[in-house]
């Protein structure tokens, strides 16, 4: 079983600038949840509760469109996701479930103030994260645009016998 120390969180590429006192005070002022293999953590709607670093396991993250899951991404140990300093998201808009036996560091976000205010190379290192991820979403959203624009083309260009090119330019 991972123990969680400073030098375990420099181990994490976010973090690894991060100063060692203010990487024991994250370990101070946070929780480890144990999560059973099946179990959702977060659903769309749940409240955000604060900032998690997965410290072993595997969780699957997922959105449901049109009853069809959506896979937005799978994280792995050292992986630091849930809400960040300065998010302006308040609830889950995905599910969030393990895949396998799971801990998790969590830093509730009633301490973000506190962070903020007396920690600025952690704040610093998750705003950044919060900033990768925001990009990551965006180009991931782009691609799914495309796929779907190319995939309307590729129906308007497959006519059956008897149909015209005008009903699908309608």
């Amino acid at each position: 079983m991972q123990t969680v120390t400073a030098h375990w969180l420099h181990s994490i590429d976010e973090l690894a600038d991060v100063p060692e006192a203010q990487l024991q005070w994250m370990i101070d002022n946070s929780t480890i949840l144990s999560v059973k293999e099946g179990e959702v953590l977060f659903r769309p709607g749940m409240p955000a509760v604060g900032a998690y670093i997965l410290i072993s396991g595997r969780m699957h993250i997922y959105d449901l469109v049109n009853q069809e899951m959506r896979d937005v991404t799978t994280l792995e140990p050292k992986a630091i996701s849930g809400y960040l300093p300065f998010s302006r998201g308040v609830v889950s808009k995905v599910y969030v479930e393990a895949t396998a036996d799971s801990r998790i560091l969590l830093l509730a976000k009633e301490k973000f103030r506190e962070m903020i205010s007396q920690h600025f190379e952690l704040t610093q290192a998750l705003v950044h994260v919060m900033t990768n991820r925001v990009r990551s979403f965006t180009s991931l959203q782009q691609q799914n645009e495309k796929m779907m624009a190319l995939g309307k083309l590729s129906a308007g260009l497959t006519l059956q016998p008897g149909q015209s090119r005008e009903c699908f330019l309608a």
